[in-house]
């Protein structure tokens, strides 16, 4: 049986329990002690000492007004008082007990909804394989993807875990590290062949800028580079706005300018030839990735195992 430590029984006044829990708690050493016939015994059975299992059965004696056990240097018998209250005590225990149980079966389970956010791009080039390997080993975690540049709230929106390109500064959050990256400056080798090469960041502002911008009506995400070991920030005017990493890469792909964008998006597109790195002695480090979830002891059993299989595979 479930037991809170007796020490915590106590009344508000006659008759009436402090606590909810703290009845469940004398009623349980009272009902094992009748089944067991002996303080000691229900005491080593719920693990404590018999005279704390004796306060339990007095506190509930005090509280109903009667006399529940009578007790000799022998034996202990039931009065017909103690015998209506163990008939009516014993079955919602244990049905309280069955309860515990299942809710400790569900959080050790590995099943259940599961709502994912990150930012679009890279939901859909870093998140998705993860994703399907983990429904490999998790089948019967049933996933809610959801890919936006919108910062989903934790409660309002049932977000589980997030990822995010910053490490964010509320509190009743964990953010978790995934990797660290850098911004690489890229161009189509048909747009360097008719504009030439850049060889400063400077020299930017003579060719045509493909810039993402995240929100509508919002500025463009400034370019960033280390120049002589120092970071820098460069306003520069764009020829072209979008506001999704797929369109841009493609824009840049189809020889329309230069882009930045981030390694761990970039590196396919330039190992496939398609878009050459401009300007690599000026790479910046950019925003690290991060695994959020909020700050809390009993994350269930689905939420916790994405988090630690996440983290498992960016140590790989």
């Amino acid at each position: 049986m479930t037991l809170y430590p007796a020490a915590q029984c106590g009344f508000q006044e006659k008759g009436t329990f402090l606590m909810t829990a703290q009845l469940s708690t004398a009623l349980t050493a009272f009902v094992c002690a009748a089944e067991t016939g002996s303080f000691a015994a229900a005491g080593k059975m719920l693990g404590i000492s018999a005279p704390a299992i004796g306060q339990s059965v007095k506190r509930l004696e005090e509280a109903y007004g009667v006399v529940l056990i009578r007790r000799s240097t022998r034996k202990m018998n039931l009065t017909p008082e103690g015998a209506l209250l163990y008939e009516r005590a014993k079955e919602p225990l244990k049905a309280l007990e069955d309860l515990d149980r299942v809710f400790n079966d569900k959080r050790s389970l590995v099943a259940g909804p599961l709502h994912i956010t990150a930012p679009v791009g890279l939901g859909r080039r870093i998140v998705l394989p993860l994703i399907g390997a983990f429904k490999e080993q998790y089948p019967d975690v049933v996933l809610e993807l959801d890919f936006t540049y919108e910062t989903r709230d934790f409660i309002d929106d049932g977000v589980d875990a997030a990822f995010r390109l910053m490490s964010p500064e509320d509190s009743s959050l964990i953010a978790r590290r995934l990797t660290s990256n850098e911004y690489w400056t890229l161009a189509s080798p048909s747009y360097l062949q008719r504009h030439g090469e850049p060889q400063h960041p400077n020299e930017l502002v003579n060719h045509s800028i493909l810039a993402c911008r995240k929100e509508k009506g919002g500025p463009a995400f400034a370019w960033h580079f280390d120049v002589e070991g120092a970071p820098r920030t460069m306003p520069l005017q764009p020829a072209l706005t979008l506001n999704d990493p797929d369109s841009l890469a493609e824009a840049a792909l189809l020889g329309l300018g230069v882009v930045q964008l981030r390694d761990d998006y970039a590196a396919h597109l330039v190992e496939g030839g398609g878009l050459q790195r401009v300007l690599p002695g000026f790479s910046a480090p950019a925003n690290g990735l991060y695994l959020c979830y909020p700050y809390k002891n009993n994350l269930p059993a689905r939420v916790r195992t994405f988090i630690d299989f996440v983290i498992a595979r960016a140590k790989d």
